[in-house]
C-alpha cells in the first residue's frame, strides 16, 4: 500500500442519479470520473445481474429516466444540425433513447430550451422543467429552424449590458438570473409541441408526476416589489386537460414533496421558531380541499445528507412516496441513514445504520438500492437485504486497497449547556510514538452540515504529508436537533467556544501534538470561523480562510443568499442595530490579528463573493500581516467538491504549502 497522493482524487468514481426501472427488475446510475482534458466524464451503467455495466460512451450523459422497463431516455450532445445554432445562443436540449437489451442510441427530439429534468407522463408525453427568459414567449420547436433572431438579440444585449431589477440577481453555479424563470412545459413528442404549463411570473423548483399520470404538482416562487419570495405556492394540474390551479399559497418553505394517492406530502417548514434552517415536518395538502394539516413533526433534516465529504459528484432522489410510506434520508449525530414514515400512523422507523453516509436511494416493488458511503470507503452501489446494505458494485474497490487510509478516532465532550460534541482525529501516516508532529483544525461549511466517520480525500492527504488532523462539529451543525442547530445571533460564540474546547481536549489527549505547529482552515461557514479565530487567538500559526465572509453587511447586499440567510442569522439587517452587526463580523476584529493567513475565493462565487476574502485581505495588509489571496478564474463555491480537476489540485497544493511554510 502507498500514501495517498494529492491528485488521487482524479481517479475516484462518484456515483449519482440512481433510478429503477418502472418494473422494478432494472436499474441504472450515472458514474463520472475526471478525464484526461481538466474536466470530468459522465456514462450510464445499467445493472445486468449483480453488477453495472457501461451502456453510454459519449462521456457528457449526466442524467436520464426509465423511458419504458426496457430503454432509458438522456440528454446528450445537440443533436448535428443544431450544434451551430447552440454556438450562437440558441436554447436546445437533445435527448436519445437507448434500449438496455442491445442496439445503438438513437435521437429521440430536441427541445427549443435548455432542459435541466424531465420526467415521463405517458407515451410520447413528458413534463420538462427549464430555465427560460420571463420575456420569452415563443417556444414553438419549429423556430429553432426558422429564425436565430431573438437569441442572437439577446446575446449581444447581453454582452454589452446586464441589467438588474431583482434580488437575487446571480445564483452560484448559475450566474446572472435577473428575469430568468424556471417553467414547466408539457413535451408533445407525437405532435411536436411544446406548451407552458407554469405561469409565466413564477419560478418553479421542483415539479412531481402522479402515480397513474393524471395530475402534476409544482412548487414555485415569486417576486414581490422585486424580491423573491422564500415560502412557496403550490400548483395543482390535471394532466387530461392541461388546467392549473393553485392550491397553496405560501405556507411552508419547502423542502420537497411527492404525490400520495391524489394528495400531497410535504417535507416543510414554517420558520417560526428556528428561522430559515428549521427543519422539515411532514405535511399533508389535500388538494381537493386545499388544506393543509401537519402530518409528523421531525427534529432531523429529512431530505439529504449533510455529513461533508470532497467525494461525491451529482445527487439523486432523498424522499419517495411508496405505497403507505415515505422513505427519506435524514441526518441523525453524524451518520446519514434511509428512514421511513408510515403515513397512515405517523410512525418513523430507521432502516438503515450504516455509521457513514446513505447519498441517496430508490426503492420499486419492495427493492431498495442506495449508493452510500459508508465509514473509510468512497461511494458504492448497495441492495438494503434484512436491514443490511448488501455491496453490488466495485467502482473504487481496487483503488482503495492500493492507498493507506487512516481510520478517524471519534471523541466527544460535553459543553456548557450540556450539548454533546463530536469531533475526530486523524493521525499522520507511519505515525511513530514519542515524535513530536504539526496538526490541522478543519473547520466545515454550512454551518448546519456534519463532519462524519466517511472518506474525506483532503483530510486524508494532510494525514500522509505528517499532520495530525483534527475536526468536530461544535454548536450550529446538523444531526442533533433544531436547537443544537439554531446559533442565530450567536455566530461566533458559542460554537466558537466548542471548536476551542475541543482542540483542547485533544491537546490534552495527545501529547505528540506540538503546540507551537497548529494550523487551521475552513471553508464557507469554515471561512467565517477561520477569519473569526484570527481576531480572537494567536494559538495558530498559519491560517487558511476559504470562501468565507468577513462582513455581514456586504454578505447581505450581494449573496445570492445574503437578502434572507443574513438578517435570520444574526437577527440584525443592514437597516437595524449596525454597531451590533459590525460586532458580529469577523471584519471588525481585523487589527487583533497576528497569526499569517492565506484567502482562497473563485471568482463566480456568488454564494460568499470574493468581497469577502478581499476585505479581510486588505485588513490584514494594512496591519501587516503575511498574507496572500488566490482567485480562481471561472470557478464557484463548489471549487474544492466539483471545481475543474487543475484548480482543485493547485487549491490544495497552495494550502499545504502556507501551512507547511509556518508549521
Amino acid at each position: 500500500m502507498r500514501k495517498l497522493e494529492i491528485d488521487d482524487f482524479k481517479h475516484y468514481t462518484f456515483l449519482s442519479g440512481l433510478k429503477i426501472s418502472p418494473d422494478g427488475e432494472n436499474a441504472a446510475l450515472v458514474r463520472t470520473k475526471v478525464n484526461d482534458e481538466n474536466g470530468y466524464d459522465s456514462h450510464i451503467f445499467v445493472m445486468h445481474g449483480e453488477k453495472p455495466v457501461q451502456f453510454t460512451s459519449g462521456g457528457k450523459e449526466r442524467s436520464f429516466i426509465w423511458d419504458s422497463d426496457k430503454s432509458i431516455l438522456f440528454p446528450g450532445e445537440p443533436y448535428k444540425k443544431f450544434n451551430e445554432r447552440q454556438k450562437e445562443g440558441a436554447e436546445v436540449s437533445s435527448f436519445y433513447r437507448l434500449p438496455i437489451d442491445g442496439g445503438e442510441a438513437r435521437h429521440a427530439f430536441t427541445l427549443p430550451v435548455t432542459a435541466g429534468q424531465l420526467e415521463k407522463i405517458g407515451e410520447g408525453l413528458y413534463a420538462v422543467l427549464a430555465n427560460v427568459s420571463a420575456d420569452r414567449t415563443d417556444f414553438s420547436p419549429i423556430n429553432i429552424y426558422k429564425t436565430q433572431e431573438y437569441f442572437t438579440n439577446r446575446k449581444k444585449e447581453q454582452e454589452l449590458c446586464q441589467i438588474i431589477d431583482e434580488v437575487p440577481f446571480w445564483s452560484n453555479g448559475n450566474g446572472f438570473i435577473n428575469k430568468i424563470r424556471g417553467r414547466l412545459f408539457i413535451w408533445d413528442e407525437n405532435k411536436c409541441t411544446l406548451m407552458p404549463l407554469s405561469p409565466p411570473d413564477t419560478d418553479v423548483f421542483c415539479f412531481k408526476i402522479s402515480s397513474g399520470g393524471e395530475f402534476a404538482a409544482f412548487a414555485a416562487l415569486v417576486e414581490k416589489n422585486g424580491v423573491k419570495a422564500l415560502k412557496s405556492d403550490i400548483y395543482l394540474c390535471n394532466l387530461k386537460d392541461f388546467s392549473v390551479e393553485k392550491i397553496s399559497e405560501q405556507k411552508l418553505f419547502v423542502y420537497d414533496f411527492d404525490f400520495w394517492g391524489k394528495n400531497l406530502l410535504i417535507a416543510g417548514s414554517k420558520q417560526e421558531k428556528y428561522g430559515i434552517n428549521e427543519n422539515a415536518s411532514f405535511y399533508l395538502l389535500d388538494t381537493a380541499a386545499k388544506t393543509l394539516s401537519l402530518l409528523s413533526e421531525y427534529d432531523y433534516s429529512s431530505i439529504e445528507s449533510t455529513v461533508c465529504t470532497d467525494c461525491r459528484y451529482g445527487s439523486g432522489t432523498g424522499f419517495k412516496v411508496d405505497g403507505d410510506k415515505l422513505y427519506f434520508v435524514s441526518t441523525v449525530d453524524f451518520s446519514a441513514d434511509l428512514f421511513a414514515l408510515d403515513l397512515r400512523t405517523g410512525e418513523i422507523e430507521r432502516m438503515t445504520n450504516c455509521g457513514g453516509s446513505l447519498d441517496f436511494f430508490d426503492i420499486k416493488n419492495n427493492k431498495i438500492l442506495s449508493v452510500a458511503m459508508l465509514p473509510g470507503k468512497l461511494q458504492e452501489l448497495y441492495q438494503l437485504e434484512m436491514g443490511e446494505l448488501k455491496m453490488r458494485s466495485s467502482f473504487n474497490t481496487a483503488l482503495q486497497n492500493e492507498l493507506i487510509y487512516i481510520q478517524p478516532e471519534h471523541l466527544s465532550f460535553k459543553e456548557t449547556e450540556d450539548f454533546e460534541i463530536d469531533g475526530w482525529v486523524i493521525i499522520p501516516v507511519k505515525y511513530k510514538k514519542g515524535k513530536k508532529y504539526p496538526a490541522i483544525l478543519n473547520i466545515h461549511g454550512g454551518p448546519k452540515t456534519v463532519h462524519g466517520d466517511i472518506y474525506f480525500h483532503e483530510l486524508q492527504f494532510w494525514s500522509s504529508k505528517g499532520y495530525f488532523v483534527i475536526y468536530c462539529n461544535p454548536r450550529g451543525s446538523d444531526g442533533k436537533g433544531n436547537a443544537f442547530a439554531d446559533i442565530r445571533g450567536k455566530y461566533g460564540r458559542c460554537d466558537y467556544d466548542n471548536i476551542i474546547q475541543f482542540l483542547d481536549e485533544i491537546l490534552k489527549k495527545y501529547s505528540d501534538i506540538d503546540v507551537a505547529r497548529l494550523g487551521v482552515a475552513g471553508g464557507s461557514y469554515g471561512g467565517f470561523m477561520t477569519n473569526w479565530i484570527i481576531g480572537h487567538t494567536d494559538k495558530f500559526k498559519a491560517a487558511v480562510s476559504q470562501r468565507g465572509i468577513s462582513s455581514w453587511q456586504s454578505m447581505e447586499t450581494i449573496s445570492d443568499i445574503g437578502y434572507f440567510f443574513s438578517p435570520d442569522q444574526t437577527g440584525i439587517d443592514i437597516f437595524g442595530n449596525k454597531d451590533e452587526l459590525w460586532a458580529q463580523s469577523p471584519l471588525s476584529y481585523s487589527p487583533n490579528c497576528k497569526t499569517p493567513t492565506l484567502f482562497i475565493h473563485s471568482e463566480e462565487d456568488y454564494r460568499c463573493y470574493m468581497v469577502e476574502s478581499l476585505q479581510m485581505f486588505s485588513a490584514l495588509k494594512r496591519h501587516g500581516i503575511d498574507t496572500k489571496i488566490c482567485l480562481f478564474r471561472g470557478e464557484n463555491h463548489e471549487l474544492s467538491r466539483s471545481g475543474k480537476p487543475e484548480s482543485r489540485i493547485r487549491r490544495m497544493q497552495e494550502i499545504i504549502g502556507w501551512i507547511d511554510r509556518y508549521v
